[in-house]
């Protein structure tokens, strides 16, 4: 499953950079103003609510936790008597197995674009 295209209504309700809300450190980067961080830290929340979707849709819709060994919130397994059950996936699951598993995780962008490639295997 792919959600390919979503579509949001969205606008930042107060750019004054005087304003308590665009006085966060954190908000003050990338040589944006804080109402530009706000709106792109929005929009990844969006991507990634997006992507957890394409794993948890289809768990919901067709897994019967009843008949299968699972883990609950606090990963503690459920039914270990039976067959774990059938999961979906998606990039923000793949990514959380990998950095429980505790594979590094890199967020390549145009700064380290060049570092990042002399670091991947050739085939």
């Amino acid at each position: 499953m792919d959600i390919g295209h979503l579509r949001h209504v969205r606008w930042v309700k107060d750019d004054d950079p005087k304003s308590q809300i665009n006085d966060k450190p954190e908000l003050k980067q990338n040589n944006k103003s804080a109402a530009q961080n706000r709106w792109i830290a929005y929009n990844k929340m969006r991507g990634q609510y997006a992507s957890a979707m394409e794993h948890a849709a289809p768990e919901a819709f067709w897994v019967d936790k009843t008949k299968c060994s699972h883990a609950d919130e606090n990963r503690r397994i459920q039914i270990p008597t039976l067959n774990p059950y059938a999961e979906g996936i998606s990039a923000v699951k793949a990514i959380a197995i990998a950095q429980a598993e505790g594979q590094k995780i890199y967020t390549i962008n145009k700064a380290n674009a060049q570092m990042a490639r002399q670091k991947l295997p050739t085939l």
